[in-house]
Formats: structure tokens, sequence, C-alpha cells
């Protein structure tokens, strides 16, 4: 499965639906990187060898075309993706997330794309409060129809339902891997997502990254983040969480990201070494 979540546009000139992708050129850049358009005529291309059962295009525009056969979506059903979930018009934030939450656990729970498809426009159906405007209200949409479906005659089901077992499992396992990286507050994590990429993409040239600020403003939240994106992802396989307002001497802090890697029993006095670790991330939150 491939979910694309950016900008997608129509371009009327050249009769042709594209994607936005970063400029390479500005691949040194933390930030303000411009975009490249990748129309379809690329895109097929690129997806032309493999047999992909569903691309969800969280794109606007990624189904609108003057001729149907112009569009992104409808140029991956050509060159063989079995499923195109697409955008017809420009798309709210808020109507992508709804409809996202319901398809996938529709999905997920084991039911087919089409089936996934209806839930997640149901629930845009039935509810269509999209936010609060300043000084205008609520801000109430009957969008429901903006996501559509682009499908070859077979309607796939992608994934059986997994056991409560399992994903107990799937939770603990990556608990396991998260060391004693913070859990996230309750209000969950807002607003820091462009300096969430910027630590991406620094650590993605280097092995290291400092987090500056006074006390309270959120720093610790912003490395635990980061770290348990990093670890879903498979970026890195484990992290560990030191705070140095706790350990203060350098063996203490040794131990404490030993029992997070190595197990419970580890102590820098009983090994007489140092340990080194590969594909880790190592947090250290300073004042």
């Amino acid at each position: 499965m491939v979910h694309f979540d950016g900008h997608g546009t129509y371009d009327r000139r050249v009769g042709l639906g594209g994607l936005c992708f970063e400029d390479p050129r500005d691949g040194a850049e933390l930030e303000r990187r411009r975009h490249s358009t990748v129309y379809t005529n690329e895109l097929g291309e690129l997806l032309r060898d493999h047999r992909i059962p569903l691309v969800f295009l969280e794109a606007c525009q990624s189904a609108e075309a003057q001729r149907a056969s112009e569009s992104v979506a409808s140029e991956l059903l050509k060159v063989g993706v079995a499923s195109v979930v697409a955008m017809s018009h420009s798309v709210l934030v808020e109507t992508a997330r709804r409809f996202v939450l319901a398809f996938y656990a529709a999905l997920a729970a084991g039911r087919r794309v089409g089936d996934a498809m209806l839930a997640g426009q149901c629930a845009l159906k039935d509810d269509d409060f999209r936010g609060t405007l300043l000084g205008a209200g609520d801000l109430r949409l009957e969008d429901w129809f903006v996501p559509v479906l682009f499908q070859e005659k077979a309607d796939p089901r992608l994934f059986t339902a997994p056991a409560a077992r399992v994903r107990a499992d799937l939770k603990l396992a990556l608990r396991g891997r998260l060391g004693a990286v913070p859990a996230p507050p309750e209000t969950g994590f807002i607003g820091r997502s462009r300096d969430l990429l910027a630590l991406e993409r620094l650590l993605s040239r280097g092995r290291w990254a400092v987090i500056r600020g006074q006390g309270g403003e959120g720093k610790t939240v912003l490395a635990a983040e980061l770290a348990l994106w990093l670890v879903r992802t498979r970026r890195v396989e484990r992290a560990a969480f030191v705070s140095v307002e706790r350990h203060g001497r350098v063996g203490a802090v040794l131990d404490a990201i030993g029992r997070q890697l190595v197990g419970a029993d580890y102590s820098v006095a009983g090994t007489g070494s140092v340990w080194f670790f590969t594909n880790l991330m190592f947090f250290f939150v300073f004042s």
C-alpha cells in the first residue's frame, strides 16, 4: 500500500494531473524547500513494475481532469494499481482526517476496499461539522463526495482482522523498543510538525541533534514524539531516553542507557567496558 499525503494539482495548460514533491536541488535545506510537480506521464513509469493493491492519494484534485484518462488516479489504474482512492476537488484537512480514520479502521477490520470507502463517506455524510470560523460560527459542509474510488473489477480484501492478542503483542513490542521514552501527553502532539520535520532531516545527514529552549517549552515532548515516529517507521530500531536532571554523572547516564538497551541487570561497573550501539537513538534533555 502507498499513501501519499501532500499536495496535488491539475494543470489545464498541459492537460495532466500531478503530485507535488520536494525539489531535489534543495535537499540540503532544512526548511523552505521548493516543490517540483511530477505529472501522470512520469508517475506511471515509476509504478509499472510493481503490483500495488492500493494507492491512497490524500491530495487535492488528484482525481480531477478534463478527461478521466488524464487524472493521477486513472493513470495509476492503467499501470496496474488495483485500487486508487483520490480527491475530486480541493479538500479540507479536517475532512481528510475524518475520512482516513473511518477508511483505515474498516480496512484493518478486514472489510473490502469498496466497503471501507463507503464507511469513510458515511462518516463525512453523518456529521457535516468541519470546525468553527472566527466571527462566522460553525463551518458545515456536504463534502462526502470529494473522496472517490478508482478500481479494477475485483474489490479486494487487503487485511484479515487481527486478534486482540496480536494487537496487544504489537503494542508491547513497540513499547519495549522505546526504552524509557516518555508517553505522549494526553492532549496529543500539536503544533510542532515543522520542528519535527527539521529534526528528522537533520538526523538524516548526521548522528546527533540538539534541542535548546527554556524550561517548559516542550523539548521533552518534541524529542519523545520524534523517537516514537522514527521507531514506528523503522528508521531506527530502538530508542533510549535519559534526563540529566536525574542522572548527573557520566556513569549514571551510561547505566540508564544500558538498562534500556541491554537489560535491567546492566551495569557499567559490572562490565568494565563501554558498549557501542548502532541504529539506535539516544535523547538527552537539557534545561
